[in-house]
């Protein structure tokens, strides 16, 4: 009787400190196969570390560490060609006559996210505005991804390892 007691208790114990991947209101649709596009990680390689098979082949597997990852902002497909940083980077590659489809189709939207926390003292004011909004501390590394709406992860969520899937 006491075995299901303590396996109850363990497992409100364990459950409440996994931090659940927090998803926008749209996002609480089943994954779909060639249509749900996730949010990835930024990772620091570490290295290569050889492995060996079953059969003695030699496979090389990249050692990654995955400081503290936060979602900072989506950015709807709908507000996608209002994005300041991809109007023009390299030029005048965004044109009316050359658009990217993924900007054009309207099916992506843009998931930010950030890496390894910094000192605020390091930036100004204005770019700290970014992290504050999200509720998180200045990072140093920031990149975007290209997600679907049924994907995108509320600002301030914290995404590890666990939000990844096998398949």
């Amino acid at each position: 009787e006491n075995v299901k007691f303590l396996s109850e208790e363990r497992s409100k114990h364990v459950s409440s400190l996994i931090q659940p991947i927090k998803l926008t209101k749209d996002a609480n649709q089943p994954w779909k196969p060639l249509e749900t596009q996730r949010c990835g990680l930024i990772a620091l390689k570490l290295g290569i570390y050889p492995m060996w098979t079953k059969d003695g082949e030699k496979v090389d597997c990249s050692i990654l560490q995955i400081p503290d990852n936060h979602a900072l902002r989506y950015v709807p497909p709908s507000d996608i060609d209002r994005y300041l940083s991809l109007k023009d980077p390299r030029g005048n590659w965004l044109t009316e006559r050359h658009v990217p489809s993924w900007i054009s189709q309207q099916r992506w939207g843009l998931q930010i996210v950030g890496a390894m926390s910094a000192d605020p003292i390091e930036f100004t004011p204005e770019w700290c505005g970014l992290f504050t909004s999200a509720g998180v501390a200045p990072k140093r590394k920031i990149t975007r991804f290209l997600v679907s709406p049924d994907a995108a992860l509320e600002p301030g969520t914290p995404i590890t390892i666990n939000h990844f899937r096998v398949g």
